[in-house]
């Protein structure tokens, strides 16, 4: 396991307390659960949005490059719109189909921490609670040296 997502899931249980789950939105995309214990449980890793949109575009002969951006609609009017609607909406929904699956599979409502790259814009667009840290990342090391000294 990356020492990151152990990091990412000190600084939540600090900083926000538990049962959590913090989402970090990097090269890839991982989900770390913390127990109502305060437990590390355990998680789930995802190749990251760019990854998945370079392997798109680098496989596909006639799909157009496109960006990651929040969009209004799910049902796209044009190739280039199509695929930012399935990129956009896609991880909106793979991220509230997991967490809502990791509360079935814990028996309860954990609380949500978004990072990473990408963590702004996905908060933005999702359809459940979040929290969104730009620094969890940071503030675990900063928790974790000051306890050393």
């Amino acid at each position: 396991m990356g020492i990151d997502r152990l990091v990412n899931a000190y600084a939540t249980t600090v900083e926000y307390g538990y049962p959590s789950v913090v989402i970090d939105f990097g090269t890839a995309i991982t989900f770390d659960v913390i127990s109502v214990k305060g437990e590390y449980e355990g998680g789930a890793i995802f190749p990251g949005i760019e990854a998945s949109i370079n392997a798109l575009f680098s496989r596909t002969a006639k799909l157009p490059a496109v960006d990651f951006s929040q969009i209004k609609s799910v049902i796209g009017k044009t190739t280039s719109y199509s695929i930012k609607s399935g990129i956009y909406y896609g991880y909106l929904s793979l991220v509230e189909g997991m967490v809502n699956r990791i509360n079935i599979e814990t028996g309860y409502k954990n609380k949500v921490i978004i990072t990473g790259g990408n963590g702004k814009l996905i908060s933005e667009g999702i359809n459940i609670p979040t929290i969104y840290d730009k620094h969890i990342t940071m503030k675990g090391i900063l928790f974790i040296y000051s306890q050393s000294i």
